[in-house]
Formats: structure tokens, C-alpha cells, sequence
């Protein structure tokens, strides 16, 4: 990579489940909305590439821990941080 990658706030949609049995009337339909931090690694029309770990090297990144793959159109905002 040749210049440093951007530091993003990514605010996204993900499921939600239910972790014990309900009567079906207790049950509701919700997404779960989630916040990471990272670099911004990568980007293609159709996820994003989020990685909160990074090791560089005369300031390349070399190799990252954690990334994540977050499919774009379950991002709701993201935002550059300094």
C-alpha cells in the first residue's frame, strides 16, 4: 500500500437473535446497529475492508489482525477520525 490508509468510524446494520426460547408473540424483528473503528484497507463496489490492527514498515502497511468485510449496503455512516 502506498500511502497510509484512512482511519474510519463505520456505523453499520447487522441481525440481531434471540438467545432463549419465546413464544412467538415475545418475538421481535430488529437489526442491531454497530460501530467500528479501523483502517480502511480496501474498498469494491460491494464491501468495505476494516482492519482496527495494523504492522507497517517505512510506513507500508504490512499486515493487519482482525479485519473485518462489511458488505456496503449495510453501512449507514462512515466517517474519516484524525
Amino acid at each position: 500500500m502506498k500511502r497510509r490508509p484512512r482511519l474510519v468510524l463505520v456505523e453499520w446494520l447487522d441481525s440481531a437473535r434471540s438467545d432463549r426460547w419465546q413464544f412467538s408473540e415475545d418475538l421481535v424483528a430488529r437489526a442491531a446497529t454497530c460501530s467500528s473503528v479501523g483502517w480502511l484497507l480496501k474498498e469494491t463496489s460491494s464491501a468495505i475492508l476494516v482492519v482496527p490492527h495494523v504492522g507497517d514498515r517505512d510506513g507500508r502497511i504490512e499486515q493487519g489482525c482482525g479485519a473485518m468485510s462489511i458488505p456496503r449496503r449495510a453501512v449507514i455512516k462512515m466517517r474519516g477520525l484524525r
